[in-house]
């Protein structure tokens, strides 16, 4: 961890805020597509009211994202709903499905933050509004794409407890279920689950995210260049 700047306070709540929103939302749309395909578990965690989330996973919702925050220079955390673990096992497919909602959430977020930077681009260049608190708001909704585009990547590595060992729940048969879903979700493979996906990510990141994240600069300066 570098020194802590003024600048890195300044920013602190704003990409809190910004983490905050985008696992809340990740969550709700497993919890609401859960609900939608037979399983109602997670209905009390269809909200975008953050409370539901940060008291089932405080640890990972507030103390994790602040420390990665100052460490990495990224707000990153961790969260679940409960899922029905007999009903997981007879409908594969809708399992399937609601392992996918998460990812596929973050996913619509960077496309959505991405218009609005590109609304915020035309505001501020535009009408000649560009100041600091618009250098600010401009990171900010950098940071939103960016972090959206981490938790959708990171979230389809295909090892427990990630949403990506779920996602094949779309293709096994319902009799194989209650194996697959005995060794995805055995405590004693989070750990080395996460481990594998944080050594993984950096080269899944380099050839999926990095690139990604390099052609929305390369859109958003041609952007710049037509106002």
């Amino acid at each position: 961890m570098g020194d802590i700047t003024s600048y890195d306070l300044l920013m602190l709540v704003p990409a809190y805020m910004v983490f905050l929103f985008s696992f809340v939302v990740h969550e709700s749309a497993h919890a609401w597509m859960s609900c939608k395909l037979g399983d109602g578990t997670a209905r009390y965690f269809v909200s975008l009211n953050p409370l539901p989330h940060i008291k089932r996973t405080p640890f990972g919702m507030v103390i994790v994202p602040i420390l990665t925050y100052f460490f990495i220079g990224w707000p990153l955390g961790f969260a679940s709903v409960p899922i029905n673990y007999l009903w997981a096992q007879q409908n594969p497919k809708r399992f399937g499905l609601v392992a996918l909602a998460g990812p596929v959430s973050n996913i619509l977020l960077a496309i959505g933050f991405i218009f609005i930077l590109g609304l915020n681009l035309i505001l501020v260049t535009k009408f000649g509004l560009w100041n600091g608190q618009a250098d600010i708001t401009y990171e900010v909704l950098r940071l939103a794409v960016n972090l959206n585009v981490v938790l959708a990547v990171f979230n389809l590595i295909p090892v427990p407890p990630l949403d990506g060992a779920s996602i094949p729940c779309l293709f096994i048969p319902v009799q194989h279920m209650k194996s697959y879903l005995n060794i995805i979700w055995n405590p004693s493979m989070a750990l080395p689950g996460m481990l594998i996906a944080y050594f993984a990510f950096a080269g899944i990141f380099r050839t999926i995210g990095i690139p990604l994240l390099l052609m929305l600069d390369s859109v958003l300066n041609l952007f710049k260049g037509f106002l």
